[in-house]
């Protein structure tokens, strides 16, 4: 497995937009994304701007091949870039 760790700070006056954007986002990555294995987003109880997506694929390729490329992400990306202050993105290799 492969998983993506995103860390984001978010401007707190587009705060539930870009809940909304995300949400949809992740929805449409589960569904319509071949080797999405999971996609779950989380919200920090002691700051409201700042977010989580912990996303999980089958491999590598599912990532480079099928998400970065995929219409609901260019989508997600467009909405929400003047609302997103700060981003990190890891990428790790599952152990087992």
């Amino acid at each position: 497995m492969y998983t993506l760790s995103v860390l984001l700070e978010v401007d707190p006056g587009h705060r539930e937009e870009f809940k909304a954007a995300a949400l949809r986002h992740a929805a449409n990555t589960r569904t319509l994304e071949k080797g999405c294995l999971g996609f779950e987003i989380y919200e920090s109880p002691e700051d409201p701007a700042r977010f989580y997506f912990h996303e999980v694929y089958a491999d590598k390729a599912a990532v480079t091949e099928v998400h970065d490329k995929s219409p609901s992400l260019a989508e997600y990306v467009a909405k929400t870039a003047g609302w997103i202050r700060n981003r990190v993105r890891e990428e790790w290799n599952s152990l087992e």
